[in-house]
């Protein structure tokens, strides 16, 4: 099931989207159908809206899909403030650079149009709440806590979230951990999207992939499976 979770009147804080309030709205969906633990997947801010439901509402899930999520250290790889703001209030040319950078290899002009037609129906208080959301998202040092089963993947080519972040995202689980095979992820992920042999490896990516054992920071995919030893050794 894929769910597009609003900002109600409970998700908003002085105005602006509030990522608890995201939330608590997956939860009350998850009630509402009468989803028995669900498998959450997210991606980006929808990573921290899963993230967030699982540091609260741990026992109403049963495992979590994190997709290049948004970082749990916040935006400390902001330069200084005016990127902040070029986040936060965005001008038309600045949103499309941003679009633009969602993506490793551009789509066709008439589907990036089409892209940029649904983000200028986004209100400001989306906009500039999901980025205040994401500055204020310091989940770290509360990661250690859950016991969920998690897979997180993430890739170096990642050009809105370092994979330093994404990594320390995995830290933060501690013992609870065991790394996945990057290599078949991404065949997997190739098979679901379509992608496969689109786009083939070059020389230097199994160049760095041999340089880092083929699994902490391979450029097409990085994935680490997050879960309960004993889950692991199964």
């Amino acid at each position: 099931m894929r769910l597009v979770v609003r900002a109600g009147s409970s998700g908003l804080a002085n105005g602006f989207l509030r990522l608890s309030g995201y939330a608590e709205d997956l939860v009350a969906v998850c009630d509402a159908l009468g989803l028995p633990g669900p498998v959450v997947i997210g991606h980006s801010l929808g990573g921290a809206t899963a993230l967030e439901a699982a540091l609260t509402h741990e026992d109403r899930l049963r495992a979590l899909v994190l997709v290049a999520p948004a970082s749990t250290t916040g935006l400390d790889f902001l330069p200084d403030a005016a990127a902040f703001e070029s986040l936060a209030s965005p001008t038309p040319e600045q949103q499309r650079q941003l679009a633009r950078a969602a993506f490793r290899h551009p789509p066709s002009e008439d589907a990036f149009e089409a892209l940029l037609a649904v983000i200028a129906r986004a209100t400001s208080e989306h906009i500039e709440g999901a980025a205040r959301s994401t500055r204020d998202f310091h989940r770290h040092d509360d990661l250690s806590s859950l016991r969920l089963p998690c897979l997180l993947v993430c890739g170096d080519r990642d050009r809105h979230v370092p994979l330093r972040n994404h990594l320390a995202t995995t830290a933060g689980y501690g013992p609870h951990r065991c790394r996945g095979e990057p290599a078949r992820v991404t065949q997997k992920l190739e098979a679901v999207s379509g992608s496969a042999g689109r786009h083939p490896p070059r020389a230097t990516d199994a160049r760095r992939a041999r340089r880092t054992g083929g699994n902490q920071s391979t450029s097409q995919v990085s994935s680490h499976i997050l879960q309960n030893p004993k889950r692991c050794a199964a």
